[in-house]
């Protein structure tokens, strides 16, 4: 499915039923990265895998992006696509150091982080 996020083509799958479970994938990577993963989990909730901006089918923003420019777009991507509470946030590599710096500075919000080989913390 496509949609326009911030004047960005935003790429994503969504599968499903139950609380939602949103993917995020790592740098030079894409959702059919955790498409298994996706699979899987849509036989037990309502599964959001997205394309990131620059990757994937989703079109590269204009200028360079750091953390919180990603968290912003996820949290705009949300709301765009009507998702009011996301029960847990799923992140590989560069998509847990999003998650990590959008949860920890209050621009997303989740129950539950899970981390797979997750860059850290960075300055």
């Amino acid at each position: 499915m496509q949609i326009v996020v911030d004047s960005l083509l935003t790429t994503y799958n969504r599968a499903g039923k139950g609380k939602t479970v949103v993917l995020l994938h790592g740098w030079g990577d894409s959702l059919a990265s955790l498409k298994d993963i996706e699979h899987k989990l849509a036989q037990s909730f309502d599964v959001i895998n997205v394309d990131l901006p620059g990757f994937g089918q989703t079109q590269a923003p204009s200028g360079v992006w750091g953390l919180n420019d990603y968290a912003h777009f996820i949290d705009s991507f949300l709301e765009k696509v009507g998702v009011e509470d996301v029960y847990c946030f799923i992140g590989h590599s560069n998509g847990g150091a999003l998650l990590i710096r959008g949860l920890g500075a209050n621009i997303l919000k989740s129950q539950k982080l899970v981390l797979i080989a997750s860059a850290g913390v960075r300055p």
